[in-house]
C-alpha cells in the first residue's frame, strides 16, 4: 500500500455534527514549542523552561467545485463559522478536534476558473473550551454543566431507542440489567464507607430494577432515573480521588472494548453509549466532590477525564459507521460542554494546589526529621508524606541513601 492508498476523504464536522466534505491543496501543519530563556547574574549559562507545545495549526485551501459549487461553499462557509469545537477529518493526520482560527478567505475566478471556488482557513486543535476564570463559582458551573447534559441524554436516548415490540423489549430488558448489575458490583465499594449514601443507591438501584417492565414503557423516565444511579457514587466526599476515577476508566473500559455492535444491535449499542457517557459524567461529578491536596492531583484528573471522553467518543463514533446511525449530537455537545468546564475548573485550582518537588537522597534520613525539615513541625504531615512516597515499613525508621523523595510547597 502507497501513500496515495492512506489517504483519507476531507471533511470537517460542525459543533452540531454536520459534516462537509472538500477537495484541497498541499497540507501541512506547525505547532509552537513553549519555552522560555532565562540569564541571571552571576550565574554561568541559561536556564531553559520548558513548558511544552501549542495544539497543531492546519492551514488548509479548500476547493469546491461543479455546477453547484457556490451552494457547496456557501453551506461550508456556515458550518465553519459556528462557534464551537468541531472535528477537522485530514486526509493525512487524522481526526482532530478544532476551531477554525483567523481569517477565512474565498476566492471566486468566474472569468479563468468558472464553475469553481477557494477558502483557506488555518483550523487550531483544541482541548475544547477553556473555563471563564472570572466566574464566581467555578465548581458551580460544573454542576450546571452535568444538569444539562443529564437532561440532553435522557431526551438522546428516548429519541433513539425503539422498544415497539414485546421480542426488543425481551432482549433490552436483559441487556440493560446485565449492564446495570455490573455497574452496581463495581461502584457500591465507593459508596459503601457512607451509610446514607449507600442506602439512597441501593433504594435507586431496586427502583429501577423492580420497575423495569413498566419503565420500558417510559424510556425518559428509564434513563433519566439510570443516570442518577451512575453519577450516585460520585457525591460521596473524600480525598483519594485516583481509585474514584479508576473504577469508571474500568467500566468504560468494559464497554469500549467489546465485539463491535452489527445492525440489529442498535437498542444495545444506544444502551452501553448512555452507559458509557455515564461514566464519563461520573468522573467529572467526582471531582467536584472531591479535596485536591496536590497541583499533579488536579492536572491528572483533567487529563484522565479529557482521555476518556476522547475514548468513548472514538468508540462511539466506529459503532455509529457500523450501524449505519447518525448522532443528532445534542448529548454529545452537552457531555463536551461539561468536560471542557470542568477541565478548566481543575486548571484553575491547579493553581492554588501544592506544587510537587522531588529530591534524591545523599545519606539515610530519619523519617521524622525529613519531613519535619521539608514541611516544618507539623505531625499533621506525616500520613500526607508516608503516602506521596509510598514509604515501607522498614523506610519509616530509616530511609536510604539514593532514594527519591517528592515533597509539596
Amino acid at each position: 500500500m502507497s501513500w496515495i492508498d492512506r489517504l483519507q476523504p476531507a471533511a470537517y464536522i460542525s459543533p452540531d455534527n454536520v459534516r462537509t466534505e472538500f477537495e484541497y491543496e498541499n497540507v501541512s501543519k506547525v505547532r509552537t514549542r513553549r519555552t522560555a530563556a532565562f540569564d541571571f547574574a552571576d550565574t554561568d549559562g541559561t536556564f531553559v523552561q520548558d513548558n511544552g507545545t501549542s495544539g497543531y495549526r492546519y492551514p488548509m485551501t479548500i476547493w469546491f467545485h461543479g455546477e453547484d459549487y457556490d451552494l457547496q461553499a456557501e453551506i461550508f462557509e456556515n458550518e465553519i463559522g459556528k462557534k464551537g469545537v468541531g472535528k477537522l477529518e485530514h486526509p493525512i493526520y487524522g481526526t482532530i478536534n478544532v476551531v477554525p482560527f483567523g481569517d477565512v478567505s474565498r476566492r471566486d475566478d468566474l472569468l479563468d476558473g468558472a464553475n469553481q471556488c477557494s477558502i483557506s482557513t488555518t483550523f487550531f486543535e483544541t482541548t475544547g473550551n477553556i473555563y471563564p476564570t472570572a466566574q464566581a463559582d467555578p465548581s458551580n458551573a460544573v454542576v450546571i454543566s452535568l444538569d444539562e447534559y443529564n437532561s440532553e441524554q435522557a431526551q438522546q436516548f428516548e429519541e433513539d431507542i425503539d422498544l415497539d415490540s414485546v421480542s426488543k423489549q425481551a432482549i433490552f430488558k436483559s441487556l440493560f440489567l446485565t449492564t446495570i448489575g455490573v455497574t452496581r458490583t463495581d461502584t457500591i465499594p465507593l459508596v459503601e464507607g457512607d451509610a446514607d449514601q449507600l442506602v439512597q443507591f441501593s433504594n435507586i438501584y431496586d427502583s429501577i430494577t423492580l420497575s423495569i417492565d413498566t419503565l420500558v414503557e417510559d424510556p425518559l423516565t428509564l434513563a433519566a432515573q439510570t443516570i442518577v444511579f451512575i453519577q450516585n457514587p460520585s457525591f460521596v466526599i473524600e480525598t483519594d480521588i485516583e481509585n474514584r476515577l479508576t473504577v469508571w476508566e474500568d467500566l468504560i473500559q468494559k464497554i469500549v472494548t467489546a465485539p463491535a455492535f452489527q445492525p440489529g444491535q442498535e437498542n444495545d449499542f444506544t444502551t452501553d453509549l448512555m452507559y458509557a457517557s455515564g461514566y464519563v459524567s461520573s468522573m467529572i461529578s467526582s471531582v467536584v466532590n472531591n479535596e485536591f491536596a496536590t497541583r499533579s492531583d488536579a492536572l491528572n484528573a483533567a487529563d484522565r477525564i479529557l482521555t476518556q471522553f476522547d475514548v468513548v467518543n472514538d468508540w462511539k463514533d466506529i459503532q455509529l459507521s457500523n450501524l449505519a446511525l447518525i448522532d443528532t449530537g445534542g448529548a454529545y455537545a452537552a457531555l463536551q460542554s461539561a468536560v471542557s468546564i470542568a477541565a478548566g475548573f481543575l486548571v484553575e485550582i491547579s493553581f492554588t494546589l501544592k506544587q510537587e518537588r522531588s529530591i534524591v537522597l545523599n545519606r539515610a534520613r530519619n523519617f521524622g526529621e525529613l519531613c519535619a525539615e521539608l514541611y516544618g513541625e507539623l505531625d499533621s504531615q506525616y500520613d500526607f508524606f508516608i503516602n506521596s512516597n509510598d514509604l515501607s515499613g522498614s523506610e519509616i525508621i530509616e530511609i536510604p541513601k539514593g532514594r527519591t523523595i517528592v515533597y509539596y510547597v
